[in-house]
């Protein structure tokens, strides 16, 4: 009997460090989807020239979310379009583990990827079935 406790003690207390963990862990992806009709607002995009090499393009914007625990996530598209001067990004909604009260929240959006060339003119992003816009991108030399 004892030792079905003892057992049973450390079974809890090992799920309960799991659960801590999970949700203190920024890196997990939790639950993503492709964002839906939400708002958003402030999109730049520029493709970094300066020297030293390697060259980037970056993209920054907000996005209103349905609570604090849900981080926007620009990857992109597959396939992308034909062509290779607009970059196309989709938005996603990743849901972090955890209790999070139901409170709209501006959370920041960013992608930064390394190119090669002269980067991208213009990039578009997308989510499930909404188009977020199409952004000319500047650059900096």
């Amino acid at each position: 009997m004892q030792i079905a406790r003892t057992h049973l003690l450390r079974l809890l207390i090992t799920s309960a460090f799991s659960v801590i963990s999970a949700c203190a862990n920024a890196a997990d992806p939790g639950e993503c989807a492709l964002a839906g009709q939400v708002e958003t607002r402030d999109w730049k995009a520029w493709n970094d020239l300066m020297p030293p090499k390697p060259d980037y393009l970056h993209v920054i914007g907000e996005v209103e979310v349905p609570n604090p625990g849900v981080e926007p996530l620009l990857r992109p598209s597959e396939p992308q379009g034909r062509n290779p001067l607009i970059l196309m990004l989709d938005l996603y909604l990743c849901q972090m583990p955890g209790i999070w009260t139901q409170v709209l929240t501006w959370k920041p959006a960013r992608f930064d990827n390394e190119i090669s060339g002269s980067g991208y003119v213009q990039v578009h992003i997308l989510g499930d079935g909404t188009d977020f816009g199409l952004i000319n991108a500047g650059e900096t030399q």
